[in-house]
């Protein structure tokens, strides 16, 4: 149980991200859903991922540096499919 989810606030079944093991599995769900064409769903994740490895990994830490450039190619896909 996420004991700072809790303290926030947060709904139950609500992701914490205080663990690097949950910011890999939530950005691998995004991916997941972004090849299954569910990318209003997807966006958020990859967001929610790329923001918590900011704060638990830092912007230098290979992870971070992934899941962004994974949240930086989603976004150019989505703009190239709405031109």
């Amino acid at each position: 149980m996420c004991v700072a989810s809790e303290r926030n606030g947060d709904p139950p079944g609500h992701f914490c991200l205080e663990y690097p093991d949950t910011l890999r599995s939530v950005h691998n769900l995004a991916v997941a859903l972004e090849r299954q064409g569910k990318c209003h769903e997807a966006e958020p994740l990859y967001r929610r991922a790329v923001e918590g490895a900011r704060k638990l990994l830092g912007h230098d830490h290979p992870d971070t540096h992934e899941f962004e450039a994974s949240y930086r190619r989603f976004l150019n896909t989505a703009l190239n499919k709405r031109q």
